[in-house]
């Protein structure tokens, strides 16, 4: 009971992983290869010994970093399809992550001020 939600979330961040690498490469005319690049990316997390250990051993950080990873594609996708719910929806998925595990709380208001800092550089083009 203890360990199952750290390895539910650990097989939801493969996945998450896949669906965010593909948002990142998607391209219009190549549309398979942002698919085959997101399945590497899946699949090196998947063996991936340091994923796999805290995976296993019921450590917050794989929460943190699914919640991260959701709140980053939410984010992309909000701006990309222009709709508010799903910029609510990132901001409360980056909101999780600082109470999942510590580092966060000073990485993920820098990252998304960044974030968002690019974002409205790249609407004023």
């Amino acid at each position: 009971a203890v360990r199952f939600p750290s390895a539910l979330f650990g097989v939801l961040s493969v996945l998450m992983l896949f669906v965010l690498v593909d948002e990142l490469f998607r391209n219009e005319q190549k549309p398979l290869f942002s698919k085959q690049i997101a399945l590497l990316a899946s699949i090196i997390l998947t063996i991936s010994s340091w994923h796999l250990f805290y995976s296993r051993a019921a450590w917050e950080s794989n929460v943190t970093i699914f919640f991260f990873m959701m709140g980053l594609w939410l984010f992309l996708k909000g701006f990309r399809l222009k709709r508010r719910v799903l910029l609510g929806l990132s901001a409360l998925s980056f909101g999780l992550t600082m109470f999942g595990y510590y580092s966060f709380q000073l990485f993920t208001p820098l990252f998304v001020s960044g974030l968002l800092v690019l974002k409205f550089v790249q609407m004023g083009d």
